[in-house]
């Protein structure tokens, strides 16, 4: 083997050899430990059904549903409480009090944009922040839903980024839930339905 030949692979197997690193040095600030079935509100299980408002803010826009004096029904605070689906809502509380953290992601918040885990008041997010609240306003629960990944888990099994406010901490959890600020989404699309014979 000529010199010059051996002195070109040595250079592409350093080349090689800092790539590989700085990749190893990469995931390993991105990935962390694994700590599966660990709940992130452990007790909303408990304290789910004292929810009365629940506020998804996103893009700098928010979408608040509110329990009706009644106690039963929900209402878009920003649609003149609108009737919502109550099944919606219940699912929205339930799938958050179920919410497990599987594995640790970065604590860096230069790295939160690759997440979807920015600020969701600014205009151009794409995370979304929600809060549920008592009677009295008091914050229940609080998080920012980032992206998903799906079969993170499996077959049909989608995994999201999320993080607590507050907390540096990011995480990949086993979380499938709607935030959407379509008010489609959240209401019945008929005021009321008629009999097609009469």
């Amino acid at each position: 083997m000529q010199p010059k030949h051996f002195n070109l692979l040595a250079l592409a197997a350093i080349i090689s050899l800092v790539a590989a690193s700085l990749v190893h040095s990469a995931y390993n600030s991105f990935d962390d430990e694994v700590v599966s079935g660990q709940r992130l509100f452990p007790s909303l299980e408990r304290d789910g059904n004292k929810t009365a408002q629940i506020a998804i803010q996103k893009g700098g826009r928010t979408l608040t549903i509110k329990k009706a004096e009644d106690g039963k029904d929900w209402g878009l605070v920003e649609r003149a409480g609108y009737p919502a689906k109550p099944l919606q809502v219940r699912d929205l509380v339930v799938k958050l009090s179920q919410t497990e953290l599987v594995e640790k992601k970065t604590r860096n918040e230069d790295l939160y944009g690759q997440l979807d885990l920015g600020d969701p008041a600014k205009k151009d997010a794409n995370a979304a922040k929600v809060r549920l609240a008592d009677e009295s306003n008091a914050t229940i629960a609080e998080i920012v839903i980032g992206k998903q990944r799906r079969e993170a888990f499996g077959t049909g099994k989608t995994g999201t980024y999320v993080r607590v406010p507050g907390d540096p901490q990011t995480w990949l959890a086993k979380l499938d839930v709607n935030t959407s600020l379509d008010v489609s989404d959240w209401v019945e699309p008929a005021f009321f339905a008629v009999d097609g014979n009469k």
